[in-house]
């Protein structure tokens, strides 16, 4: 999707979710709710459909300008490298913390693999 369609995109995503939504149950009133019962196939399509007829290249389509002024709220991260040596200790302090019971114990009731 070009940049210049995001808000476009969006707000078709928004009308579509308003429109099916469950307003229902305030529990299920969620768009991941909606994908799942719809299935993010015919969610897609739907959208790109009220997408293509509403908003395409209407009011809502950016313009260069707009794009790089957005962008000047979102500054790009201050990333901080590590050398190799750094990275070794701390992968020796891990390996240190699975020789504690106590942490393995903790370790083994509080986190699961994704």
């Amino acid at each position: 999707l070009p940049e210049r369609h995001l808000l476009s995109y969006l707000d078709a995503i928004l009308r579509i979710y308003n429109q099916y939504g469950r307003r229902d149950n305030k529990y299920k009133a969620r768009i991941k709710i909606l994908v799942e019962s719809m299935g993010a196939e015919a969610f897609s399509r739907i959208v790109e459909e009220d997408w293509e007829k509403y908003n395409k290249d209407g009011a809502l389509t950016l313009t260069a300008e707009q794009i790089e002024h957005a962008k000047t709220y979102f500054p790009p991260p201050a990333y901080q490298t590590f050398s190799q040596q750094q990275l070794q200790a701390s992968q020796d302090k891990l390996s240190a913390q699975f020789e504690d019971s106590e942490f393995v114990r903790w370790f083994n009731q509080n986190t699961r693999e994704h």
